[in-house]
């Protein structure tokens, strides 16, 4: 059955609307045919299609030329379903990069009108959820030079932006030489293995010094004073049970969901009492993984007292300060696009220093086979 409709799948008018299509299409993503989209009125007609299709560049290039072209315009294109459906075959993209040049510059310049210029005419109540669509559609999409350093050039604009930067699918040297040049930009440091990982890229030998860890650590400690004063640790206290959170936005203003459950504050079930929740026995306890964690994101904290919560975690960070900094060399040489044999020489090169054994669990992440033998040899 499947081998007869696809081999009658010759053009458009071959598709036939019916609840059998539909299901057979979802066990066995069929491949769309050339003329299937020639006009918006076919996206129309075969959105049903398109959805279930298996990936196809010159399919979503056509769908992003739609899009792209009525970003200005009201009428009967209707841009949500285009942004739905772009972002579904993104989602089915195999393990492959998006490396078609026509395709990337129109993906790109969407994202640069909707994020950078503002050339656009949407509301801000729709606008965020366009510009996280755009977002996830260009993850693994290659871009060009001149794409790149615009980029680079707004680094500091959004989120949304330095995100595309430091999680770059593949190694580029631009990108590489403007994180060694931003490696002590405040603004930049909660990036800190990414940014490692994206220097590594071109330089594998790169040694980063311990003091750039310490300068982290006092720009956090500024951040997180910076909150007390601007909150007040009563509302802070008030946002994180009530399962609200300040959480990486543009204006770092925006309050989103926050699950403690996820971030490990709570036990799994989040069964809790408040005073529980509050107390500093439970807050000591996680006080090393917040350390860390500080490295990824900007954490307001939780502490009442701001001299006691800046004593204990000055006191932490002492006792925790090279291990915070072989934690972030092992994931920067995990998070680079280095091939596996120049992150296993690495590796090897990195515990025979510091016998730090979470090596094994980085390795074990990569599915690095020849390392864990290695250090099956030699632990």
């Amino acid at each position: 059955m499947v081998k007869f409709i696809m081999q009658n799948l010759r053009s458009k008018n071959d598709l036939i609307y019916n609840a059998a299509s539909i299901e057979l299409y979802k066990l066995q993503p069929p491949v769309a045919p050339d003329d299937l989209l020639e006009e918006y009125r076919d996206f129309g007609q075969y959105r049903w299609f398109i959805d279930l299709a298996q990936f196809d560049e010159q399919l979503m290039l056509r769908m992003a030329v739609m899009l792209r072209d009525n970003l200005e315009k009201r009428g009967k294109i209707n841009r949500r379903d285009l942004f739905s459906s772009l972002r579904k075959m993104a989602a089915r993209i195999p393990d492959k990069l998006i490396t078609d040049s026509e395709l990337s510059d129109v993906l790109f310049e969407i994202f640069e009108r909707l994020i950078i210029s503002g050339r656009h005419n949407f509301s801000k109540t729709c606008l965020p959820g366009y510009q996280q669509a755009i977002d996830t559609v260009l993850k693994k999409v290659v871009l060009s030079d001149a794409a790149v350093k615009s980029l680079l050039s707004h680094a500091s604009d959004s989120f949304r932006i330095l995100n595309r930067i430091v999680n770059y699918p593949v190694s580029n040297n631009i990108i590489s030489m403007w994180a060694l040049a931003n490696f002590e930009t405040d603004i930049f440091r909660y990036k800190r293995i990414n940014l490692l990982a994206l220097v590594l890229d071109d330089n594998p030998e790169f040694e980063m010094p311990l003091h750039i860890i310490e300068e982290d650590h006092d720009y956090f400690n500024r951040h997180d004073m910076a909150v007390y004063k601007a909150a007040g640790i009563d509302i802070q206290l008030d946002r994180i049970f009530s399962g609200k959170f300040l959480q990486e936005r543009d204006d770092f203003q925006i309050i989103s969901d926050f699950d403690p459950a996820k971030e490990n504050w709570l036990p799994k079930g989040g069964t809790m009492h408040i005073n529980d929740y509050f107390s500093n026995e439970h807050k000591k306890l996680h006080l090393a993984e917040r350390l860390v964690r500080r490295y990824y994101y900007r954490y307001p904290s939780i502490r009442e007292n701001p001299d006691e919560y800046l004593f204990d975690i000055n006191k932490q960070f002492e006792g925790e300060k090279q291990r915070t900094y072989n934690v972030v060399r092992m994931y920067g040489i995990f998070y680079s696009h280095l091939t596996m044999n120049i992150k296993t020489r690495l590796m090897k090169e990195f515990y025979m220093a510091t016998k730090e054994t979470a090596l094994i669990y980085v390795a074990r992440r990569m599915a690095n086979v020849e390392f864990l033998e290695w250090m099956m040899r030699n632990y």
